[in-house]
């Protein structure tokens, strides 16, 4: 019989609770490359979007109401592909149920975005010096 040795690797992985519902967990690796690519690019694709969507909306007829509504589930279902997308099929469901505000997509980012940021930190702090000089 041999002995098999054990290689342990650790990711980055983050787990969180949405508001604190162990049943419901959002989870990334904020240090896998490819995670932090896409995550900026939806940042990137975000902000085109938002201007594309400023404009539709400043072109609606003031108290059009229904226009309004279109377009915000436009924006919405749109935020839900690209999250289930870059973070997992199903995270819009256990993030955000069957709730479509932008204020919770929002609150979304805003709870993942120190945990992208400090991955990325981590990673530039070691091709750095103390001083934020490149190390040779």
């Amino acid at each position: 019989m041999r002995t098999v040795e054990t290689l342990k690797i650790e990711s980055g992985r983050v787990e969180l609770a949405v508001n604190g519902d162990p049943e419901r967990i959002i989870a990334f690796d904020p240090e896998d490359v490819a995670f932090a690519a896409g995550f900026y690019g939806l940042a990137g694709r975000f902000a085109q979007k938002e201007e594309e969507y400023r404009a539709r909306a400043a072109a609606l007829q003031e108290g059009d109401a229904q226009g309004t509504i279109v377009l915000m589930e436009e924006m919405c279902g749109w935020l839900r592909k690209e999250i289930d997308g870059l973070f997992g099929e199903g995270t819009c469901e256990t993030a955000f149920g069957s709730g479509n505000s932008l204020r919770m997509y929002q609150q979304f980012f805003e709870g993942v975005v120190p945990y992208v940021r400090k991955a990325r930190e981590k990673k530039l702090a070691a091709y750095t010096d103390e001083d934020g000089g490149v190390l040779r």
